[in-house]
């Protein structure tokens, strides 16, 4: 085969003969013998192809077998433990990540964010860079031959290529095969305009060749006046780049169906020679871009300026170093192409590759390939996966989720009826870590079944624990009333107390108030659901017993201690026994508000109410305290309390954080968030509640946030 010689050359010229490829040649012929593609030709083909295409980009020795070997595991009998065994633990990997890669199925939808998802997923899967270039590279040899398939099988593929791979290859920066892709799918998505497109550039053509080849010399002439040495290139677009410009303005006004190229030596000549250039040709107002001052996301550098020619003829001309020239043609696979060269990076994605940019702005070389893969290894495996539904449905679930996550993330009542699942065609047991890539089918009862109290421990998402409250809450009130006054009374029992005298009237009012709770009904629900514990209500009801009983013993009439005592607006909604109007302070450390089991000290000359847990209260000498109990007239009080939130790095997180603040008129003291490691970040907030139950519902609403990982009270 005259492709399999050319292979044999490049081997021989850029690998030295290497003897693994050379060996891994022959394994993968003999592997595919026997296979033909739908156009005929022997399967074979198609892996080297792949291979010559990387070679093109200067990959290594390791890159080059995992391409010939790249389908071996799908279509052959092969096995990983036979290519590890013959070719190395680090051709193993990257078939795996090959193959892992090619588990990807994609489900067409207008909504790119989709698109973004499996864009993420794809590069999550992914890990090595190699990886990426492996599947670009075959998916570059399988565009180029679509013409053998369906039409059916030309749109699927050409749209697939469109929204997943194209952006890949611009975010590595690899602008030549970015073009390619893009001009294959114009051609099978879009025939009509793509001929069309491609019919006006030949008739353009014998002009536009005669103008490049006067321009590229009038370009050497200023080149050789300012002494700088430098290359010009000139070309026709991209068919598919002049498409997307006819879809904002006409092709009269398209003034780039030409470009010209001057590669220097450096950044000042670059200047120098945009000067000289603007000196015998007119720029085109508004047209001039300076990529070399602010580089583009996946690190393009240039300097763009549109100029006219003394006919009115106009061109484009970009200028830059031989270094941005390399980057622009082999993107991150410059490394591997030139090995004195430099590297740069493409956001998620681009900033897993910014350390990269900032070895070129530093100079620094890295040695070898070993140490360059190491160095942007991705691993994305940070707070996201991505799994598949039956039907092949993408969904994205917080890392640590398990298949219950999955059937909430589905739907509420497929979470509920949940009986098993299975996790790539495997029974598997329901508290299973899913991994990105996995296909998810849950097993649901034909009945209508409660999920178990103990999927809270199980699950990862907080969205999933309030969807497993919520039924609790609403679908089983009888049993949790029964649950509830069964949780309360064992607990009394357990601390030697009767729950029924417990239930004073005044006790179980405040309960209610704190709760919002309007019955004995309502608390114990409140409590068999596992809205409120056992020990926050046997706390509370204690605490307004002891408060009653201390007051009593002091002479005041039972149950009319709220009503005689006298407040003042310094008193924090806090009735002080034994005193009136005296000033009353809240701990800022632990920031008490209605609900919270509280103790007062004499500080001075007044009062300072502490949360009983607060670790100020064992400095403090326990002659000083005093009986405090919260007031239930204290509709004005507002309260502070402050938050720690774990939450995955994202801005909008905080946003949707403070709209829900807003619609629930919540005042916001401060919020801030500084990244504590690579896979979350730690959020402090301070807001303003009247209290506990306002302070719970704000929780609840905060955690169904998707992102939010966990919110603990300070």
């Amino acid at each position: 085969m005259d492709i399999e010689k050319n292979f044999l050359e490049i081997v021989k010229s850029k690998y030295n003969n290497s003897e693994t490829i050379l060996q891994a040649l022959n394994f993968a012929k003999a592997a595919h013998s026997g296979q033909f593609r739908d156009s005929g030709e022997p399967y074979i083909v198609h892996p080297i192809s792949v291979a010559i295409i990387l070679t093109e980009y200067g990959l290594d020795e390791p890159a080059i077998v995992a391409a010939l070997f790249h389908d071996l595991i799908e279509d052959t009998n092969t096995t990983f433990k036979q290519i590890k065994e013959l070719f190395g633990k680090e051709v193993e990997q990257l078939v795996k990540g090959v193959t892992k890669v090619n588990s990807i199925k994609t489900y067409l939808t207008s909504q790119t964010q989709n698109y973004e998802s499996l864009r993420r997923m794809f590069i999550s899967m992914a890990k090595d860079i190699r990886v990426v270039l492996i599947k670009l590279a075959d998916r570059l040899h399988n565009m180029r031959t679509l013409g053998s398939l369906s039409r059916e099988r030309q749109i699927k593929i050409a749209t697939e290529t469109e929204n997943i791979y194209v952006p890949l290859a611009d975010r590595l920066g690899l602008c030549g095969m970015r073009g390619e892709l893009a001009d294959l799918c114009l051609l099978y998505l879009h025939p009509d305009e793509y001929h069309e497109i491609e019919a006006d550039i030949n008739r353009r053509y014998t002009k536009c060749k005669q103008l490049l080849e006067s321009l590229e010399k009038d370009l050497r002439q200023i080149l050789k006046k300012l002494n700088i040495e430098g290359e010009v290139y000139g070309r026709i677009k991209h068919i598919s780049s002049i498409h997307h410009k006819l879809k904002r303005t006409s092709a009269d006004k398209i003034f780039d169906f030409i470009a010209l190229r001057v590669v220097v030596d450096s950044i000042p000549n670059c200047y120098a020679v945009l000067g000289a250039i603007h000196n015998k040709w007119k720029p085109i107002a508004g047209l001039i871009k300076d990529y070399i001052a602010s580089p583009k996301l996946n690190g393009y550098q240039s300097l763009h300026s549109t100029l006219l020619t003394p006919s009115g003829a106009p061109f484009e001309l970009q200028i830059r170093t031989q270094e941005m020239h390399k980057t622009c043609e082999y993107g991150i696979a410059a490394h591997w192409r030139y090995k004195d060269g430099d590297n740069h990076d493409s956001k998620e994605f681009a900033e897993k590759l910014d350390s990269i940019k900032q070895m070129v702005e530093s100079n620094k070389i890295l040695k070898d390939s070993k140490e360059f893969v190491d160095a942007i290894r991705l691993d994305f495996e940070t707070s996201e996966i991505w799994v598949f539904t039956p039907q092949n449905k993408v969904i994205n679930l917080q890392k640590g989720s398990t298949p219950i996550d999955f059937a909430y993330a589905i739907h509420s009542k497929i979470g509920n009826n949940c009986v098993g699942a299975k996790i790539n065609g495997k029974m598997a047991h329901l508290d299973t870590k899913l991994e990105t890539g996995d296909k998810v089918e849950i097993i649901t009862s034909p009945h209508d079944k409660a999920p178990s109290r103990d999927w809270l421990n199980i699950v990862c998402m907080s969205s999933t624990k309030s969807k497993i409250r919520s039924y609790f809450r609403k679908e089983m009130k009888a049993e949790n009333i029964e649950r509830g006054k069964e949780m309360l009374e064992l607990e009394a029992k357990n601390r030697g107390l009767s729950l029924s005298a417990l239930f004073t009237k005044e006790a179980l009012s405040a309960v209610y108030k704190t709760y919002t709770l309007s019955s004995e009904e309502d608390l114990f629900a409140a409590v068999g659901s596992a809205s409120v514990s056992t020990n926050q209500i046997l706390n509370r009801l204690i605490s307004e017993k002891q408060a009653h009983e201390k007051k009593f013993k002091a002479g005041e009439p039972a149950g009319s201690f709220v009503k005689n005592a006298k407040t003042t607006k310094n008193n924090q909604g806090i009735l002080v026994y034994g005193q009136d109007d005296v000033l009353v302070r809240l701990c800022k450390n632990c920031s008490p508000i209605p609900g919270d089991e509280i103790v007062g000290f004499s500080v001075g000359h007044g009062i300072t109410v502490h949360r009983k847990d607060c670790s100020c209260i064992t400095t403090i000498e326990k002659e000083r305290e005093v009986a405090v109990s919260w007031i239930e007239e204290n509709e004005n009080e507002s309260y502070n309390v402050n938050f720690d939130l774990k939450i995955v790095d994202d801005a909008k997180i905080l946003t949707d954080i403070i709209n829900i603040l807003s619609v629930k008129k919540i005042y916001i003291n401060s919020i801030t968030a500084k990244t504590h490691t690579k896979d979350y970040s730690i959020a402090e907030l301070s807001i303003n509640v009247k209290n506990m139950a306002e302070m719970q519902d704000i929780i609840n609403k905060i955690s169904e946030i998707n992102g939010v990982l966990d919110i603990k009270r300070k």
